[in-house]
């Protein structure tokens, strides 16, 4: 008994979770986690190929952006030429013809364009912007018809999907039929109107996203 209050102190037990409210718990987590995680992956793969779809957009516009401002033509070129069914996808790089860089000029006459790079020590070629992509989950394919670059554009390509040029001065893409339209298409594993589909305008150069929920083959 306290003198001063005349209360009797009551010390009550703590405890932790019962068996049943443990039970309970463990149920509400589960059904949680099986709601959720479906989800959480969907919208992982959607800011990826998103992220991916924003970057390529970007890309694009910066050549075409340099090419008008330099007045000489701007190449894109895919990282990885050897997979044919994914050569965007790891990634690219934007380059000048070093050839027609000033550094590179003999008796300040411009040498003979050769559309070639060549990444050598001291060598005249400008990679102006490279990107390269850990996660090659998305699939980015190029459709079009393009220029007769030479196939020693890029070591080891056999065909001109390897590389995209935009021409000095008006910024278009350089393409072989003039009618033909010039289309990435953007493809992660869950197909079926999950893509996203970039166009650049064979007239204008532009850069247009053309469909959020394209349907990948």
């Amino acid at each position: 008994m306290d003198t001063n209050t005349g209360l009797t102190h009551q010390h009550k037990a703590t405890g932790g979770f019962t068996l049943q409210e443990l039970m309970i718990t463990v149920a509400v987590l589960g059904i949680l986690l099986t709601v959720g995680l479906p989800q959480l992956n969907t919208f992982l793969k959607n800011s990826r190929l998103t992220t991916q779809t924003n970057t390529l957009v970007s890309v694009l516009n910066f050549a075409r952006g340099e090419a008008i401002s330099r007045g000489s033509n701007v190449f894109l070129t895919a990282l990885d030429v050897s997979d044919s069914t994914n050569e965007w996808g790891n990634g690219w790089k934007v380059w000048v013809d070093g050839l027609q860089t000033p550094a590179c000029r003999a008796g300040g006459v411009v040498n003979t364009p050769n559309q070639i790079l060549e990444e050598t020590a001291g060598g005249c070629n400008e990679v102006l912007k490279e990107f390269a992509f850990n996660d090659a989950s998305v699939t980015i394919d190029m459709a079009g018809s393009f220029s007769a670059l030479s196939a020693a554009t890029v070591t080891g390509a056999a065909n001109n999907t390897n590389t995209l040029m935009f021409r000095g001065g008006d910024g278009t893409p350089a393409l072989k039929d003039a009618t033909a339209s010039l289309d990435f298409t953007l493809c992660d594993n869950r197909k079926n109107e999950r893509g996203r589909n970039i166009r650049i305008n064979r007239v204008t150069g532009r850069v247009t996203l053309l469909d959020n929920e394209f349907p990948c083959p």
